[in-house]
């Protein structure tokens, strides 16, 4: 379905033609998908993730919106809305890695075959990527959120080269420039190539534009599409659960003889 050059040197771009660094890269692939090929990259998402999509979407946006001019589908992140702890309290890093797998092999693959159908000129098979740091605190950077843009990036570098057509950072933080240092190190050279970090929204937004019709672009990025959280609560999500509003509750109770701990334990599993 891919142009057919194209497709055969996805694996040498990677790696500048270098014949063993494209061996290497290869065996470092087979070694990295062998666990989820057994499972057929876990077709059931909820399964795979151990909760309900909209649960997790609702604490971590993330949805496809639109093609870019060149044919390639828009996806866009919000990490800066991410909220870690709650994420914790219903699924692992474990359930988060599964799911990346049953999405970028029973999701991206398949949106990619639909739209080369609807467009016989869409011949490279990549992804314009907008992740949004909006609303991004320092805080919010800890090792666990760390430890899940590491083990996907990994997961992307190593076993599906050459799908990202261009990533814009937008709405980046001051601070994010010596965080973005560290992230950059675990990309491949040719990956972080490819990337933009740009504060200013005007900048970005221009950006985004030369990229993607305004038809196309979701109108929170600027654009006549539809708005990005609009298109979440419209997702026909695998579950029981539609739509709804998340928050997590720190709580804290001291114990005593007026209040026993027999209490505590019906009050917080209502």
């Amino acid at each position: 379905m891919e142009g057919e050059t194209w497709a055969l040197c996805r694996w040498l771009r990677a790696r500048k033609f270098v014949y063993d660094d494209v061996i290497t890269m290869v065996e470092e692939a087979t070694k990295t998908r062998a666990v989820a090929k057994a499972a057929d990259f876990y077709p059931n998402p909820i399964e795979a993730l151990g909760c309900d999509l909209a649960t997790y979407y609702a604490l971590y946006p993330q949805l496809y919106s639109g093609f870019a001019k060149n044919g390639a589908p828009v996806f866009i992140s919000k990490p800066g809305v991410l909220n870690v702890d709650a994420v914790e309290c219903i699924t692992t890093l474990e359930g988060i890695l599964k799911l990346h797998w049953h999405l970028m092999q029973h999701d991206f693959g398949p949106r990619l075959v639909q739209q080369k159908m609807k467009d016989p000129n869409f011949k490279r098979f990549e992804c314009i990527s907008i992740l949004d740091l909006n609303h991004l605190t320092f805080s919010q950077l800890t090792s666990k959120c760390l430890a899940i843009i590491k083990e996907q990036a990994a997961i992307d570098s190593i076993t599906y080269p050459e799908t990202m057509c261009k990533m814009y950072i937008v709405n980046a933080p001051k601070f994010f420039a010596t965080s973005w240092r560290m992230i950059k190190g675990w990309l491949d050279p040719r990956t972080s190539s490819k990337i933009e970090v740009l504060s200013d929204r005007k900048k970005w937004t221009e950006r985004l534009k030369l990229m993607i019709d305004e038809e196309e672009l979701p109108s929170d990025y600027g654009g006549r599409g539809p708005d990005t959280q609009e298109t979440i609560e419209n997702e026909n999500f695998s579950g029981k659960l539609k739509k709804l509003d998340t928050k997590i509750l720190h709580l804290r109770y001291v114990i005593t003889a007026e209040v026993p701990f027999a209490f505590v334990v019906r009050f917080l599993s209502h």
